[in-house]
């Protein structure tokens, strides 16, 4: 694909990894959703505009696929991952551990399922079943045994990339509806945008405003911040909704938690192998980030600033 090249040839990574297929299809994924976000900040959408908007990341995606393959490709700089991986003394455990830690995910998944609710509910805890914290116990402390064992790096970032989901879904999989006022705000948005409606201020457009400000006139949209804070996830939720056909309710309870539950894992193990100088120590920081509750709350919920958090890590990882 013409992204996996530019990541293998721009960012040295490597082309036919299963992680680089993922991560080129999210960068296909963000530069639709900038370009719909185009639309619907200073304009708004249709059906025309929608399609013109995969054209023209299409045909951006191959100019700067076929600019980076006809450019002489610079060689890797030193830098930290270069270096000789470090060692250290793993486990060896028993691949039966392999078949407990699947079990109780398994089991995991059914408690938070089962104990779903459509009640009017404070907090995600009261419907969660008492049996689910003991149940998260016993997985935490198997997938440390895991991540000390002489396993394969991916297959353990696998069970990272399970157990990030898990830490992540209780939200969504714990009730019907949507958490948060914000998210339903979205939601009421989103619709209007599908229905081809403007949301002002526009930059074209018969409706279009203009602001005096002590020296010149500007439209103004440039000073409506929220629309370009908002812009993405609107852009990203209408295009799945339009092309996939799903309802915009449930875009709004499952993308935030599935992009994060895949994506920064694979994201912060590649930080951290370049951070650390090996696979493994890559992995252990990929786990960790699951610790803290902030990042467990964002990844949990649809929100613009979930969704920026993902893209913000990503041009990071890149960066490095």
């Amino acid at each position: 694909g013409w992204w996996r090249q530019i990541l293998k040839r721009v960012f040295f990574i490597k082309a036919n990894k299963p992680t680089t297929h993922i991560l080129s299809w999210f960068s296909v994924f963000t530069l639709l959703g900038y370009m719909v976000s185009i639309c619907i900040v200073w304009y708004h959408i249709t059906s025309v505009l929608l399609f013109a908007c995969y054209v023209v990341t299409a045909l951006l995606s191959f100019l700067l696929s076929f600019f980076v393959r006809r450019k002489k490709q610079r060689k890797k700089s030193q830098s930290s991952y270069e270096a000789p991986e470090k060692k250290f003394r793993a486990l060896k455990i028993h691949k039966i551990v392999y078949i407990i830690y699947i079990s109780l995910w398994g089991a995991a998944i059914f408690l938070l399922a089962n104990g779903r609710s459509s009640a009017v509910l404070q907090s995600p805890w009261q419907a969660i079943s008492s049996y689910y914290l003991p149940v998260f116990f016993l997985l935490s402390v198997v997938l440390g045994v895991l991540l000390v064992s002489k396993y394969k790096t991916k297959t353990l970032l696998f069970f990272v990339i399970l157990y990030s989901f898990l830490v992540h879904a209780y939200l969504p999989l714990s009730h019907m509806l949507p958490w948060g006022g914000d998210v339903w705000r979205t939601i009421g948005i989103e619709q209007k945008i599908q229905q081809e409606e403007f949301i002002y201020p526009v930059l074209f457009g018969h409706n279009a405003e203009w602001v005096s400000t002590s020296l010149v006139s500007v439209p103004r949209i440039f000073t409506a911040p929220h629309k370009y804070v908002y812009g993405h996830l609107w852009g990203e939720s209408i295009l799945l909704s339009e092309t996939l056909h799903i309802d915009l309710l449930y875009i709004n309870i499952w993308l935030v938690p599935i992009l994060w539950s895949l994506l920064l894992p694979l994201i912060f193990f590649r930080i951290g192998k370049i951070l650390f100088g090996s696979p493994r120590y890559g992995l252990w920081f990929s786990a960790l980030t699951c610790i803290p509750f902030s990042l467990q709350a964002l990844g949990g919920l649809t929100l613009a600033v979930s969704l920026g958090t993902i893209v913000f890590f990503f041009t990071l990882m890149l960066w490095l």
